[in-house]
């Protein structure tokens, strides 16, 4: 059985950026640096222990919901205000702060 572990990576001030969940740690990090582009700005990560999937996605989703991390769109809660579909934190920002200038 593969144990999943749950990551999360924060800013230089502290701050929340991503909360997620793998296998593979090492993949998945090479895979955010690639493509994510909160990751300039990540300082550091934490990883919780091994767990079974089942239970690294519970757990994920409940991280997401109670620490509301920056960037994480699925589970996030975040709508965005002109189409309505599941957007991050920091995407609605992105909106708003364009329509107010």
């Amino acid at each position: 059985m593969k144990h999943h572990f749950i990551y999360r990576f924060f800013d230089a001030r502290g701050a929340l950026l991503y909360v997620g969940c793998t296998s593979n740690v090492a993949r998945r990090f090479t895979r955010h640096r690639e493509r994510s582009e909160w990751f300039k700005s990540a300082a550091r990560h934490t990883i919780e222990s091994g767990r079974t999937f089942k239970n690294a996605r519970r757990r994920e989703r409940e991280v997401i919901y109670k620490e509301k991390p920056l960037y994480n769109v699925q589970g996030g809660g975040f709508r965005c205000p002109d189409c309505g579909r599941s957007a991050s934190k920091a995407q609605v920002e992105r909106i708003l702060e364009q329509a107010n200038t």
